[in-house]
Formats: C-alpha cells, sequence, structure tokens
C-alpha cells in the first residue's frame, strides 16, 4: 500500500519520518521568505485561483494520504479529494482544534478527521484513535547532564506560567533550561526571551543534557503528545500537569511526575531516581505510523 503524508516542511519531524521511508511532501509551494509571504497574504484574504500554490505532487495514485492539519486551509482539501478520487484522505490533528482549521468547514466526504485529543473528539466529532507517533529510528546521547529540566515549545500564551514554574523548580535547587519560541516566525522578535527555532535533532541533544522534560497541556492537545513521547522512547523523566497520564499503560510514578497531584516537596527525589524501563511491547504501540 502506498501512502503519503503531506505536512509543512517547518514540521519539525519532517525530516525524521522520511528517514523511515514515507514519501512527505509539502502542501504548498514556495517557502522562501517572500513566496511564503505572498502566499500567506493571498490565503488571509481569500484571493481567487489559491490553487497555483497548491503542491501538484499532491496529485498522485496513493492508496492513503495523510494531511497533518498546521497551516492547512479548507480550499487545499477539497482540491485535493477532487483530484485524489481513489485515494483514502485522513485530516489529522496535531494541535487543539480551538487553534486551527475548523473542522466544520470540512465536507466529510473530503476526508476522514482524526484526533489523539479525546476531547476534541467529542466536541467535533472526530475519530479518535491512538495512530502512533514517535518515529523508532530516533535515539538520544545521554551526555554529561547540564540540566535536571528542559522545556521547548511555541509561546501559545503560556510564558507566564512558564516563568512561575520555572522560579519553583529553582526554589528547590533544580537547575533549568526553558526555551520558548515564538508562535510565528514574524514575532520572533517581540520578546528578549524568544530563541530561533531549531532543528528537531538539536532537541533531541538538549534532551540528551537533561534528567527530566516539561510538558504543559496549555496550547496542547490532551492525549500522547510530542513531550510525552520523547519521555517514553528516549527514556527521560516527564513532568506534566496532566492528571489523565496516569490511565496509560506507560505510566510509572518513578518516570513521571504529575503537578499538582504528586507532592512537590518530593520533586527533587524524584528526579534522581533511575529511570524505570517500560515493556518493549507498550513502547512499540506507540511508534510512528500513518494509518491503522
Amino acid at each position: 500500500m502506498r501512502e503519503i503524508l503531506i505536512a509543512p516542511s517547518s514540521f519539525f519531524l519532517f525530516s525524521e519520518i522520511k528517514s523511515l521511508g514515507y514519501t512527505v511532501i509539502t502542501p504548498y509551494r514556495g517557502y522562501s521568505l517572500i513566496p511564503r509571504t505572498i502566499r500567506l497574504i493571498w490565503f488571509k484574504y481569500n484571493l481567487p485561483f489559491k490553487r497555483i500554490w497548491y503542491n501538484k505532487e499532491a496529485i498522485c495514485d496513493a492508496d492513503t494520504i495523510v494531511v497533518y492539519e498546521p497551516r492547512i486551509i479548507p480550499d487545499f482539501l477539497y482540491w485535493l479529494h477532487i483530484n485524489n478520487k481513489n485515494s483514502r484522505i485522513i485530516l489529522q490533528y496535531c494541535n487543539p482544534v480551538r487553534s486551527t482549521i475548523n473542522p466544520f468547514l470540512i465536507a466529510d466526504q473530503w476526508c476522514e478527521k482524526w484526533t489523539t485529543d479525546p476531547e476534541d473528539s467529542k466536541t467535533y466529532n472526530l475519530k479518535y484513535e491512538n495512530f502512533g507517533g514517535y518515529p523508532s529510528n530516533i535515539s538520544v546521547h545521554h551526555s554529561v547532564i547540564l540540566y535536571d529540566i528542559f522545556y521547548i515549545g511555541k509561546d501559545k500564551n503560556r510564558s507566564v506560567k512558564l516563568f512561575e514554574i520555572e522560579r519553583l523548580f529553582k526554589s528547590y535547587g533544580l537547575s533549568t533550561f526553558f526555551y520558548i519560541v515564538a508562535e510565528k516566525q514574524y514575532k520572533r522578535f517581540n520578546k528578549p526571551y524568544y530563541r530561533p527555532e531549531i532543528p528537531y535533532s538539536k532537541v533531541v541533544d538538549y534532551i540528551g543534557k537533561s534528567r527530566a522534560i516539561l510538558h504543559l497541556i496549555d496550547g496542547c492537545e490532551k492525549g500522547v503528545t510530542i513531550r510525552i513521547l520523547e519521555s517514553l522512547f528516549l527514556k527521560v523523566k516527564l513532568i506534566s500537569d496532566y492528571p489523565g497520564l496516569m490511565e496509560y499503560d506507560f505510566y510509572h510514578p518513578d518516570n513521571i511526575f504529575i503537578l499538582g497531584v504528586d507532592d512537590i516537596s518530593t520533586l527533587s527525589s524524584f528526579i534522581l531516581k533511575p529511570y524505570h524501563n517500560i515493556d518493549q511491547a507498550i513502547i512499540d504501540r506507540y511508534s510512528f505510523k500513518l494509518v491503522t
């Protein structure tokens, strides 16, 4: 079966998924600064002939086409549908619905609509599916530890909360490295603490220098997201404010600390405990796959 993934070139696992042997293409043409700016303006003001920006490689004979939702517009999905009548098309939400494309603007006959967020699934009548998430070919070199807790992510109005949490961690003598990125490239100079976007390989390097990574549900889908998968696959501890993690088969109290549930005074001792190895059969269930 031939499967194709459509995702923006800025998608953090673009290269890693491609290296697994999948065909990965971008939805649009023109990703350098000037063409991208023109395209964004074109789409924003709903100018005619938007299809001139669509990547013609998406017209293909694939059995299944999976479209990652970031930066996708409804017109593109309609165009994809009418040009690939024999393909199964899946729109896969990687972000909370409230922050991205409205599924009610997408006709059901154009594509299936999937999410890993159980609440969004119920609210928007999306298919809830654990269709895998992390490429099994990514490995981390656990070098000299520089940080107790590492965080990386886009701002998404979380910076105030992040700084409060960072102060809390430091009050317990823990070292932190919080890498906050602007939500849009053109906003990267708006705040003095914004850092430039980095390739995912660099993120993995930082994880290898850290005892734990921080995951927050603000601005993220509930369910199994990238930080949770990094903890599981790269065998690094996770600190999260998502109590729902306790219901998953990979949960172990030596590996996952739940803010607001676990005793914060035990965080330092949690950080220093050995990582509890999870059964490989459980880990394999969360390996990346396009469809189930």
